[in-house]
């Protein structure tokens, strides 16, 4: 079984073995669904061209959530752009 070692300038080390490492989604949690169904929403709604004020009103929710939604979303893609993330979700379909 192979072992990474990350070490901090803190001088502290954490070792996690490759098969665990696979598990883990980008954000670090173990536990959280990859993308939520709210996410869901968002990314579709991006596809079609709406700006973040006006996902906020389609959904209501506020248009900071949407942004700081965003920020997740394009992490757990892999993408940077909201038109990588509208073609992520075309072929995601």
């Amino acid at each position: 079984m192979n072992t990474v070692v990350c070490s901090f300038s803190t001088g502290c080390c954490n070792f996690l073995h490759l098969d665990d490492a696979r598990n883990f989604p980008k954000t670090g949690s173990p536990m959280r669904d990859p993308i939520t169904s709210e996410e869901r929403k968002i990314i579709a709604l991006v596809a079609e061209g709406l700006k973040n004020s006006d996902i906020a009103e389609s959904i209501g929710i506020p248009e900071n959530r949407v942004k700081n939604c965003l920020r997740t979303i394009f992490d757990e893609t892999g993408t940077w752009t909201r038109l990588e993330l509208a073609l992520w979700h075309t072929k995601a379909q």
